[in-house]
């Protein structure tokens, strides 16, 4: 069951493919994230703002919701 969380100024986003998306390098759920006015998803492979990245660490994986769209087969 997902609920979705409004922004700061009421506006709810909607995101496709939440849950589905899995990071092909560290195996996570990969998070919806609203940037440039287009739904995307990101993978910060459990590091954060309180967690710090190690030395070597891969950065922060970005995907735009439309680019992953249109890789999906069409059904025939």
């Amino acid at each position: 069951m997902r609920a979705a969380k409004p922004t700061k100024v009421g506006e709810v986003r909607l995101y496709l493919l939440a849950g589905l998306v899995v990071c092909g390098h560290c195996g996570r759920r990969m998070d919806g994230h609203w940037v440039h006015g287009r739904a995307g998803y990101r993978c910060r492979h459990g590091f954060t703002s309180v967690r710090r990245r190690p030395d070597g660490a891969p950065r922060n994986f970005y995907v735009r919701e439309d680019h992953l769209l249109e890789a999906l087969p069409r059904p025939t």
